[in-house]
């Protein structure tokens, strides 16, 4: 009896060291997060504040805003992480501790004793193989949960020291800029680290030059939210291309400046959206709804992915215009995530990977050609205007859904009918709106809770052009009502108050406008230019075409890029005096408006995906 005591014994002591060892462990890690919170958060904290007195002499600087966001969501996502390894902490130090206090108890119970006066000898083989597993299981769950959370606590150091080599935290932020070109947070792309610099900017030439901190050698680039297309015509939603070195001389027939041409599965109206290397379009036929994911570099199909299986209640055949199709609302990426919507309501999000995150119906769309509003993101939400019926039948709304599930954040009924107008999310200096278009109203709502801002009665008819945000106006328009600007940052209804002028003409009815703060560009369907004084309305000069114009004008420094129906780009002067620079073709029809990333255009064309840049 004395041999199997004494192996118990010698048990429970192995195990209260076991878990003494991990107690004191588990204290080292919480030390060293108490210890990283303090010198991260001094760290950061002296990052910002030099880069918001760098933005206070540099205002416009938009990298800078960029950097200042991502430092800022880092803090507040590493201060959370952070907290939750020192309370998962807490929870495995006292287990830890109970279970050393309850091993040293049986230890003293079963403590050695000599042996007993009659001689009585008992196996002690049993009594150790049982010892032995309990050692050995203790040790293992214990290694085990050490192991888990030291991988949790390693994770925080990577978030917070992104140089180590460690990808960037799966969530991001969009925010818009003051002029309106907007900035991100920090998303990370095929395991991309985003690195964080100190800068000093040159708000003359927009170049930024980092200083002090330097990317590791074996680190990926940096992905900079700033400059990429994550949206219907780009950052912000305005038309405006970033960087520089866009080709202004291509034929797709010869193969002059096409980087690559790859064929595109299903047909659709939508414009691709890029970030980092990968570039995203759906197409649908009347049967089918999918999701593409091409390599930005060599154009191959990355992967392609079904919007399958979602209930409707309304099995009714679909009926769609032959300007929209089935895929006509262009996609949305937040960095790691990118949403899709198709004209019957089909609504879904996937990974970089291709992987389904979440999908759903939103309803089939009363709405005579399709849907065809594209999507926009807002921070961690989707947001989606979803426009239908007539006015009196309460069916339009917009809405805000969590980017990585899918649920419903808030919703906003909307007193208008049908529309194809696309939302943009812009800062009014003190606060973010999402303004959008639909006749009458152009409407402005708070993008953190739904909430109505401010209205202007100023629109009529099928609205489709988008609103764009340049020179501290909103500038909506559509044929059949009149170009307007919009001073933002109003409340309750702004119609007679807040419009800074009004100016009639040949205005649109599909293609949406593009302005530099200092002049507006407007194009109409069939074939007349128009070009607008934006502080004033005035017309600074007309031009009548023969072509037809679908995909909306982007401004490329100091040109503007417009493509026309036959695929054909005219490069125009960005001025007061209108002057075509040249025209180049890509060699298909094409109606979608292009994206410019990096030097870089990506255009749709009817069967394939062009990339255009300079070569050698």
């Amino acid at each position: 009896m004395n041999n199997e005591m004494n192996a118990w014994y010698l048990t429970a002591r192995r195990i209260a060291m076991i878990a003494g060892v991990f107690s004191v462990l588990v204290l080292a890690v919480l030390a060293i997060n108490g210890w990283r919170s303090v010198q991260v958060t001094a760290l950061k904290a002296g990052t910002v504040a030099d880069l918001k007195l760098e933005l206070r002499r540099h205002p416009k600087d938009e990298v800078l805003k960029a950097r200042l966001r991502r430092i800022d969501l880092q803090l507040r996502e590493g201060f959370f992480h952070r907290r939750a390894v020192a309370q998962d902490g807490a929870l495995l130090l006292i287990g830890g501790l109970a279970i050393f206090l309850l091993a040293v108890k049986f230890a003293k119970q079963y403590r050695f004793r000599a042996p007993r006066p009659d001689g009585e000898v008992t196996d002690p083989r049993p009594a150790a193989a049982r010892g032995q597993y309990a050692v050995a299981l203790t040790g293992v769950m214990l290694a085990g949960t050490l192991s888990g959370f030291a991988i949790v606590a390693r994770q925080g150091i990577s978030a917070d020291f992104p140089l180590t080599g460690a990808a960037a935290p799966s969530s991001s932020v969009y925010s818009p800029s003051p002029d309106n070109h907007g900035a991100s947070g920090k998303p990370s792309v095929n395991g991309a680290s985003t690195v964080v610099n100190r800068a000093v900017s040159n708000s003359q030439t927009g170049k930024t030059t980092p200083q002090s901190v330097k990317p590791t050698a074996n680190a990926a680039p940096a992905i900079d939210p700033a400059m990429q297309w994550p949206v219907f015509r780009g950052v912000g939603g305005n038309g405006v291309a970033r960087g520089a070195g866009y080709s202004a001389a291509w034929d797709g027939a010869k193969g002059t400046n096409i980087l690559w041409k790859t064929n595109v599965p299903l047909p659709g109206e939508n414009s691709p959206v890029v970030w980092g290397s990968a570039v995203f379009l759906s197409g649908a036929d009347e049967h089918l709804r999918e999701v593409y994911c091409f390599d930005a570099n060599t154009g191959k199909l990355r992967w392609q992915q079904p919007v399958t299986d979602l209930s409707c209640a309304d099995k009714s055949p679909l009926e769609v215009g032959d300007d929209t199709g089935y895929a006509a609302p262009t996609m949305a990426t937040d960095g790691t995530r990118v949403a899709v919507m198709f004209a019957d309501g089909d609504l879904a999000c996937f990974d970089f990977s291709g992987k389904r995150l979440w999908a759903k119906n939103m309803g089939k769309p009363d709405n005579m050609y399709g849907h065809a509003t594209s999507l926009a993101v807002y921070k961690n939400q989707l947001i989606l205007q979803f426009d239908q019926g007539m006015a009196e039948d309460g069916k339009s709304a917009l809405f805000a859904l969590d980017m990585a599930t899918g649920r419903q954040l808030w919703k906003a009924k909307r007193p208008v009918p049908s529309s194809w107008s696309t939302p943009i999310i812009i800062n009014a200096g003190t606060r973010a709106e999402i303004v959008t278009c639909a006749n009458p109203w152009v409407i402005a709502y708070n993008p953190e809770d739904g909430k109505e801002l401010w209205r202007a009665k100023v629109l009529s008819g099928d609205v489709a052009p988008s609103p764009v945000f340049a020179g501290g106006q909103v500038i909506a328009v559509n044929s059949g009502a009149s170009l307007v600007a919009i001073k933002p940052g109003g409340t309750g209804d702004v119609t007679k108050t807040r419009v800074a002028w009004t100016a009639d003409g040949d205005l649109p009815d599909i293609v949406s406008p593009v302005s530099t703060g200092d002049l507006v560009y407007i194009v109409y369907s069939y074939g007349s230019l128009s070009c607008f004084d934006a502080k004033t309305g005035k017309e600074v000069w007309n031009q009548q075409t023969q072509d037809e114009y679908k995909s909306s004008p982007t401004v490329v420094g100091d040109r503007i890029y417009l493509m026309d129906a036959k695929g054909i780009m005219h490069f125009l002067a960005n001025g007061r005096t209108y002057k075509e620079l040249g025209t180049a073709a890509l060699g298909e029809p094409a109606n979608c408006s292009p994206a410019f990333v990096n030097g870089r255009i990506y255009i749709r064309g009817k069967s394939n995906l062009y990339c255009i840049g300079k070569k050698g």
